[in-house]
Formats: structure tokens, sequence, C-alpha cells
């Protein structure tokens, strides 16, 4: 007879396993989400800060402006424009998300390796990092070298 706290029987294993799996899944899609808010951020701030030295630079002034009746900018729509400009530049330089940085150290504490590359495809290749590994323990087992001569 298995333990049970009351009238409910006890947690079977199998049920912690999948519990486990679903907060696992959960912490995967928070750590890509908060890369692409990351992402996001990062076009933001600096859509704003080349609108504000274009404005900087511009020779009319908001005081100008106003002194000769002139309408106001639509700094939103061009802040939106400059938002989409800075994403689009930006698509070719993002690693894909499985490769970034986060995303790598969350699916490292899983055990996966999701962010491993795939056998014929065109990631970088990942290279083990060796911790509280000594030169000793680093020597060819064939030659005994450290430095990689023959």
């Amino acid at each position: 007879m298995g333990l049970t706290t009351g009238d409910h029987p006890a947690i079977q294993p199998e049920q912690v396993t999948e519990f486990l799996e679903v907060q696992r899944e959960r912490l995967r899609k928070v750590a890509a989400r908060n890369v692409e808010h990351e992402r996001k951020a990062r076009n933001f701030q600096d859509a704003v800060d080349e609108l504000k030295q274009i404005e900087l630079h511009s020779s009319s002034s908001i005081s100008q402006q106003a002194g000769e009746g002139k309408k106001w900018k639509d700094y939103e729509k061009e802040l939106n424009d400059l938002i989409a400009q800075k994403e689009e530049q930006r698509k070719s330089e993002q690693l894909p998300m499985h490769q970034e940085a986060f995303v790598r150290q969350i699916a490292t504490l899983f055990g996966d390796d999701e962010g491993a590359p795939k056998p014929g495809g065109d990631d970088v290749e990942v290279v083990p990092v060796a911790r509280n590994s000594t030169s000793q323990s680093l020597k060819c087992p064939i030659k005994g070298t450290t430095d990689g001569t023959r």
C-alpha cells in the first residue's frame, strides 16, 4: 500500500516527470520570448537615438515650426519606420533562436542538446569547454603533448 495524504494518493514518479517536462518547456518558451523582447528593445532604443540625432542636426527646430504655423512632425510614424528599418537590418545579423546565448544556457541547464549543430547543417561548430581542467588532463593520449605538436 502506497503513501497517501488524506484521501489523495501519493504523486507517482510519472506525474513528477510529466510535470517537470511541462515546466521545462515553459522555461524554454520564456527564454525565447526574453530574447525576442531584448531584440525589440534594442531596435527601439537605436531608433530613438537615430531620430534624436536627426532632430538635433536638422535645420528646423520645434520652436521654428510652431512659430511659422507649420504642422508638427509625425514622430510616431517616423519612429515606427526607423524601428522597422532596424529590424530589417538586423535580421541577417541575428542568430537563430536556438543559438542565442540565453536559450542555449537554458538548454544546457536541462541537458538538452537543442543548441548543438545538426550533422550536415551550416551551423557553427560548438566546442565543449573543459572546466577545471589542467594541462595534464588535456594532454593528447597518443603523443602526450598539450600544444597540438607532433
